[in-house]
């Protein structure tokens, strides 16, 4: 119960952050953002694995997106 909480607060912070500094941010930057805000949230509830009717990726894909994160939120501060 307290990693779910825990993982519900990051997401706050992480659209918070995305909210406040949304409007500068590209639609794939927006997408990518989105997708692992997401991704956050259905750990956070239990539901891990993905289902199989949705799409799946590769753990390096999953990995560059989580490292991509902090660049696009420092881009999205800069403008």
């Amino acid at each position: 119960m307290v990693r779910a909480v825990s993982f519900a607060l990051l997401v706050l912070v992480v659209v918070s952050a995305v909210f406040v500094h949304g409007h500068d941010l590209k639609y794939p930057e927006r997408e990518m953002v989105a997708e692992l805000a997401a991704q956050i949230l259905r750990v956070a509830q239990g539901s891990w694995p993905p289902t199989a009717g949705g799409a799946h990726k590769r753990n390096s894909e999953l990995i560059n997106s989580i490292l991509g994160l902090p660049k696009v939120m420092n881009d999205a501060g800069r403008r």
